[in-house]
């Protein structure tokens, strides 16, 4: 596959990769940013650009219980929503950031 045409796929590799709390992170992250893209707050490219940003925010730490994945998963949706706060803030809105 061509991972610089799909971004989301090279990222879930490494999430993949990184393992512990990434994937979830990875998860939590595309659900906040492809909410936003189907509400027309954000260009569909923003979806990678927010999923790497909370990948390279949070670090990837061990999960060991239910407890720890849930609490993965609500940072990782905090972090995307600040994310996808700035960029729809930022003017940035679906048809401005597309690339067609």
């Amino acid at each position: 596959p061509d991972l610089h045409r799909c971004p989301c796929l090279r990222l879930a590799y490494e999430a993949l990769l990184e393992g512990h709390s990434a994937p979830v992170y990875l998860n939590a992250a595309n659900v906040v940013a492809v909410d936003r893209f189907l509400k027309h707050e954000i260009a569909f490219d923003a979806i990678a650009e927010i999923v790497e940003t909370v990948l390279q925010q949070l670090s990837s730490v061990p999960v060991e219980s239910i407890d720890q994945i849930v609490a993965a998963d609500r940072s990782a949706r905090a972090c995307a929503e600040l994310a996808s706060s700035q960029m729809s803030g930022s003017g940035r809105s679906a048809v401005q950031g597309s690339h067609h």
